[in-house]
């Protein structure tokens, strides 16, 4: 299943959507009515932007397991340089041998290694939405 990335909305640009509704409701409504409605639909939007976010965090643990765990370390033996892949596994710290690798070999290392990193901090942003969100539907 290829993985499609999905642009992360912004809390502000959720509450100028939610404002926008607010005030066109009340343009059109009376202000309890309104105000009933409003509630509604803000926390319909923010309950569907909620499950967006907990399908989006599944995804990207789904897609981080695909990329290698740690990270690459180099280190220089008898003047040739040998590479590891360094990782965490509960309380210790492994160290997979690589050996020596090719200039392209190791490009690609990098490069797994780099776009993990990137989504491992859009991963720990959708975390933080969700529980800001949680937070405001008392979930």
């Amino acid at each position: 299943m290829p993985f499609v990335t999905v642009q992360i909305l912004k809390f502000t640009d959720i509450v100028l959507y939610v404002a926008l509704i607010f005030c066109y409701s009340t343009y059109s409504l009376n202000i309890l009515e309104s105000t009933v409605t409003m509630s509604k639909v803000v926390k319909s939007v923010l309950e569907e932007e909620l499950q967006r976010l907990l399908i989006l965090k599944d995804r990207y643990q789904e897609k981080m397991k695909e990329y290698p765990p740690g990270y690459l370390l180099k280190r220089k033996m008898r003047g040739r340089v040998y590479y590891y892949l360094s990782y965490r596994e509960g309380a210790k710290i492994r160290q997979r041998y690589l050996g020596p690798l090719e200039p392209e070999k190791l490009k690609s290392y990098k490069d797994l290694i780099k776009r993990k990193k990137e989504l491992q901090k859009q991963f720990s942003e959708v975390k933080k939405n969700i529980a800001y969100l949680e937070r405001l539907l008392k979930k």
